[in-house]
Parts: structure tokens; C-alpha cells; sequence
């Protein structure tokens, strides 16, 4: 890792290019259970070769959101992709492997956890303490239970790209009637999250594993 120019950092102890991992404390407002949250962070080495953020400029945040059952490690593949490619990765983790995402999956989704909110406000957090940032350039991919995730904030990103798991019904008003690029992957043969929505077929269980 190398230093990072002092004049992009302010408040999150962000002080190195490279991996970080860093804590959030939600809003009682926005919390009412498990409330002290966990992402990772990986700054590209492009910060710490530029003098100043006008040389740098505006950088991408993307989301790299994990499956059910798994925990952020499982997308840390994404750390070359945000070197190569010069953006702000962002991994947060799910408590106990999962997210409430309406329809899947698990503690999160039993105990209404408000997994949106948490992805607000790690937003909310990066635009307040990096000055290479905007609002407006926060991008997310999602597997499994992190494509349903994806599409459930689809609101707070300006694409996304969710993986073998969507929202299958009323998109409109779960995105706040605002509009999200949207690149979807699923097989059509998908064994666990049916293409044409587990939720629909009484046959499986709910979602195929929430």
C-alpha cells in the first residue's frame, strides 16, 4: 500500500490505496437491530499517484454485494477490477450472510433488518469524506441474494447489474418511480432462483432460499 494524498481524505481514516475495511454505526432513526455495520473499501492505486483531486477527478463507486451464505470475501475478486479500471469498490457485508431484499433471504429478511438504509448511508459517508466522489456516478453488481438486493436499492444507483436474483414484481414503485440502468444476468435453466420468479411457483420454497 502506499500513502494517499492528504488533500483527498477527511473523515472515514481512509489513508492508503488498497483494501481498507471500515465501520458504521447506523442511525437510530434508520436501526433497530444490529446496528453497527461493516463494508470494505478499495481505493485504486491511481489516488496515490496524483497530486491533487482535480488531477484525479471524478471516480465511479461501485458495489460488489455478496450471496446468502456468503460474506464479502466472496467478491473480493472485484479489488483487480477496481485497480484496473479506477473506481471506488465498495464490499459490505450482510449480518449473519444476508439481506432483507423484500423477498430473500434469511436473518436479514426474518428480522426486517433495514439493509437499504445501510447502503444509503455508506453513500451518504463516502460523498461527506472523499472529495473524488459523486452522488450521481455509485454503480452496484449483486449475486444471488445481492441481485435481489441490488434491485431492491436499485434507487440509490445510477446502473446496476444484479446476478442470478432480481425483484420480480412492481419495479416502478420500489425504485421510487426513478430510472436505473439495469444489465441483468440469469441463466434461463437457473436451478435455485427460477428466471421467471421463484416467489410466483408454489411448488418451490419461498425465493427459492429466503
Amino acid at each position: 500500500f502506499c500513502k494517499m494524498n492528504p488533500t483527498s481524505l477527511r473523515s472515514i481514516g481512509l489513508t492508503s490505496c488498497g483494501s481498507s475495511t471500515h465501520q458504521l454505526e447506523m442511525s437510530p432513526e434508520e436501526c433497530a437491530i444490529d446496528c453497527n455495520r461493516i463494508y470494505h473499501l478499495y481505493a485504486p492505486t491511481r489516488l496515490c499517484e496524483s497530486n491533487s483531486t482535480k488531477e484525479i477527478g471524478a471516480l465511479p463507486i461501485v458495489f460488489a454485494v455478496h450471496c446468502f451464505g456468503c460474506d464479502a470475501s466472496a467478491m473480493i475478486k472485484w479489488e483487480k477490477v477496481a485497480e484496473d479500471f479506477n473506481f471506488i469498490l465498495v464490499r459490505p457485508e450482510g449480518i449473519r450472510s444476508s439481506w432483507n431484499s423484500r423477498y430473500c433471504c434469511g436473518y436479514a429478511l426474518k428480522n426486517k433488518l433495514n439493509d437499504v438504509g445501510f447502503f444509503s448511508q455508506i453513500i451518504d459517508q463516502l460523498d461527506e469524506s472523499l472529495d473524488y466522489v459523486r452522488k450521481d456516478l455509485v454503480y452496484a453488481t449483486g449475486w444471488s441474494n445481492g441481485g435481489y438486493m441490488v434491485t431492491y436499492s436499485a434507487h440509490l444507483f445510477k446502473s446496476i447489474a444484479p446476478i442470478a436474483g432480481y425483484q420480480y414484481d412492481d419495479i416502478v414503485s420500489i425504485n421510487n418511480n426513478s430510472s436505473t440502468g439495469l444489465f441483468q444476468h440469469h441463466s434461463l435453466n437457473d436451478p435455485l432462483v427460477s428466471f421467471e420468479g421463484c416467489c410466483k411457483n408454489s411448488s418451490t420454497q419461498s425465493c427459492c432460499c429466503g
